[in-house]
């Protein structure tokens, strides 16, 4: 049996409201026509899926209507687990050479609402936006809650804006991590300063949903994810293990260097 994929559609509440599975080239009664997704550490998630303009469930298709990609493989004894968790944004309709009209959807992960945010603080502000001989998880997660928490992030604290509530909570410090030294620049993204202090951080970091539409900031020591390169728990990419399609090599010289000046 082939390894498994569906999408379950959730209002803001949290309601189930629709099951989209692959049945066909036109989707079906209840079918998606595409399905992809990317995961990165320190990174937003992002999916894909294409479904025709009149499938039924297209009214359940809104903005920030919660996403799960529900994954299985069943030969290999892996039970149904959300392999992607997110909500909806991105919205485009539009017909194809075919003449069908479609529509394509592009959802988030939690990590998304780290970009609504700007470190809106200037320069020099000691444990704001400058930070000298401390645990990089503390960095972390100051930098979040100083400005995504409305009751820290204030024009009160420094801070240019008090902004509305997103819903994120913040882990408890375990002052985890490398100590490292950190000058934030001027009004900088929040995630992208974040993921600038997790290469030295000694650990990753994500946003998780915690219940209906909340959510909370996380740090890992050590970093996320399982070492899968040895062992009984290796994993290997074949053709013949029908885990791949269409691979690609590029060999590409024309940028090669063969002398650094320093």
């Amino acid at each position: 049996m082939a390894p498994i994929s569906y999408i379950r559609i959730r209002d803001t509440a949290g309601d189930v409201q629709a099951i989209l599975t692959a049945n066909g080239m036109e989707g079906g009664q209840n079918g998606f026509l595409s399905l992809t997704w990317h995961k990165e550490r320190n990174a937003v998630h992002t999916a894909q899926f294409m479904i025709s303009q009149h499938n039924p469930d297209v009214a359940y298709l809104q903005d920030k209507y919660q996403v799960e990609i529900i994954r299985a493989d069943p030969d290999n004894s892996l039970s149904e687990y959300v392999s992607f968790d997110g909500f909806i944004r991105d919205l485009a309709p539009y017909s194809d050479d075919q003449g069908r009209d479609l529509l394509n959807i592009t959802a988030y992960s939690p990590m998304h609402l780290l970009t609504w945010r700007r470190i809106a603080y200037p320069p020099n502000k000691n444990n704001y936006t400058l930070f000298t001989s401390v645990a990089a998880e503390t960095v972390l997660k100051r930098l979040v809650k100083y400005n995504c928490d409305p009751s820290f992030a204030t024009t009160g604290n420094g801070r240019d804006r008090t902004p509305n509530s997103i819903n994120l909570t913040i882990e408890t410090d375990a002052s985890g991590g490398e100590t490292i030294n950190w000058a934030v620049g001027g009004r900088t993204r929040l995630l992208d300063e974040l993921t600038k202090i997790a290469y030295v951080a000694g650990g990753d970091f994500d946003v998780v949903r915690t219940g209906a539409d909340t959510y909370e900031f996380q740090f890992y020591i050590g970093g996320l994810g399982t070492d899968r390169t040895s062992g009984t728990g290796k994993v290997t990419f074949s053709l013949g293990f029908g885990n791949m399609r269409v691979p690609k090599l590029n060999v590409q010289n024309a940028n090669g260097f063969t002398v650094a000046i320093v």
